[in-house]
């Protein structure tokens, strides 16, 4: 586990001794107080491992200090790849290959450019496809230090289930525009759901009123007027 290994390693890790010195300060502090600091860092690395999502976080100087396996796994980089202190844009480099792009240097290089502003200049959360017909929806927050916090949510399994919704529904609308008679559908609402076009020739009264949303009274009113 990649944050637990950096929590034991203080000397040969630079983001534990980071880590550390953020937690206590520059000050000399008792050895309770550090064993405190130790305990707290651990603890929230713990927590940070049970998300079910990937997890980030990058400091001022956009360097890698915290990320769990869920993150890893997601922008699929093997152990060997990703390590604390590397930039966001070495990262990004190192994914251009595996983000679904053909051998085009000139779209990678354009691609990286605009994910490295989006993520230095987080507006509000996005989805990005990668290999393998994932899809994730990223979250990216800048925290109180100049730092950034960053969060994969996989959303491929929602998102087969919207493109199934469409299909279902396009073949709905095939299946009623085939019919000889006039069709309409109404909501528990009393409000219009889908018509056909022959239902809209026997109504041509109410053909400019004809939306979703309008209501059945709304339209008995006008073919009665």
């Amino acid at each position: 586990n990649a944050l637990r290994s950096a929590a034991k390693s203080n000397q040969k890790n630079n983001f534990a001794a980071v880590q550390t010195k953020n937690i206590i300060g520059s000050k000399p502090v008792s050895q309770a107080s550090a064993n405190l600091s130790q305990l707290s860092h651990q603890q929230l690395i713990d927590a940070v491992n049970c998300f079910k999502d990937g997890f980030a976080l990058f400091d001022a100087a956009d360097k890698l200090i915290m990320f769990n396996d869920r993150y890893q796994t997601a922008i699929g980089q093997d152990s060997t790849a990703l390590e604390l202190g590397m930039s966001f844009e070495d990262i990004t480099k190192a994914r251009s290959g595996i983000v679904g792009f053909e051998k085009n240097l000139d779209a990678d290089e354009a691609w990286i450019r605009k994910r490295i502003d989006r993520h230095l200049n987080p507006t509000g959360p996005f989805e990005l496809n990668s290999v393998g017909g994932h899809t994730f929806q990223i979250h990216e927050f800048k925290t109180p230090d100049g730092g950034t916090a960053v969060f994969r949510i996989d959303i491929t399994q929602q998102k087969k289930s919207e493109q199934e919704l469409a299909k279902s529904e396009e073949r709905f609308r095939e299946a009623i525009e085939s019919l000889h008679e006039g069709f309409v559908l109404f909501d528990t609402d009393d409000r219009l759901v889908i018509f056909n076009d022959q239902f809209k020739k026997m109504r041509p009264a109410v053909e400019d009123l004809l939306a979703p949303g309008v209501t059945f009274e709304e339209l008995l009113r006008t073919i009665v007027k």
